[in-house]
């Protein structure tokens, strides 16, 4: 969207105000243009804010340099049962924490290796897990190291 700068409408006022009748009405007419833009922006918004799921996708293919976004997509993928979409994301949020603060996107990486039978890959992920930084609001440490055993 483009927004008329302040400056560029009083000089459009100061050089309408001697014409009339168009000078009278340009200011409802800006009100309704930015409303309808604010309108159609909207309802564009609206199919992304479905669901819950809906906005997390939506989000997740725009802002591909948010970790914790791309880890909420993750988890969709992860319990849609879509591994290597899941994968593929996990491993994308897991380059974004190059210093893997957050030991659940390569703990949820592990598992899904796991899952698939590809063990050495998998003791990658969660060797990381269990070096780095926990997230114990969330999960109890004890899983990843089941998991990594």
């Amino acid at each position: 969207l483009c927004f008329v700068g302040l400056g560029h409408l009083w000089q459009l006022d100061n050089g309408l105000s001697r014409g009339g009748r168009l000078a009278r009405h340009l200011p409802a007419a800006l009100l309704v243009l930015s409303g309808l833009a604010g309108t159609v922006l909207c309802a564009n918004r609206v199919v992304d804010w479905s669901s819950p799921e809906a906005i997390t996708v939506a989000d997740g293919l725009k802002q591909l340099r948010s970790g914790r976004v791309q880890f909420n997509h993750a988890n969709v993928h992860l319990q849609a049962k879509r591994y290597e979409e899941a994968l593929a994301t996990y491993e994308r949020c897991i380059a974004i924490d190059p210093a893997d603060r957050d030991s659940l996107p390569l703990f949820h990486a592990g598992q899904i290796l796991i899952y698939q039978g590809r063990h050495k890959e998998a003791v990658n992920y969660l060797s990381r897990a269990v070096a780095g930084y926990f997230s114990p609001l969330t999960m109890a440490e004890e899983e990843i190291w089941h998991d990594f055993a």
